[in-house]
């Protein structure tokens, strides 16, 4: 059962495996795979999703201020 305010997620046993690799190797300095997802999971949103996200609405503002 997960700790309250947390959730599990899914993953391929093979990718598990590879990030435990990762994480066995301790000159990476992840803890624990868990670390080393949620690590990942921020990263990606901070990349990806987030700049996206801010682009749209600039463009929604400027749509709406350009009329």
């Amino acid at each position: 059962m997960p700790t309250p305010g947390y959730t599990t997620v899914s993953v391929p046993r093979a990718l598990h495996r590879e990030i435990a690799q990762v994480v066995t190797d301790r000159r990476h300095g992840y803890r624990s795979v868990s670390e080393f997802i949620r690590e990942a999971v921020r990263l990606h949103l901070e990349r990806v999703v987030r700049p996206n996200l801010e682009g749209l609405l600039v463009s929604r503002i400027e749509a709406a201020v350009y009329r």
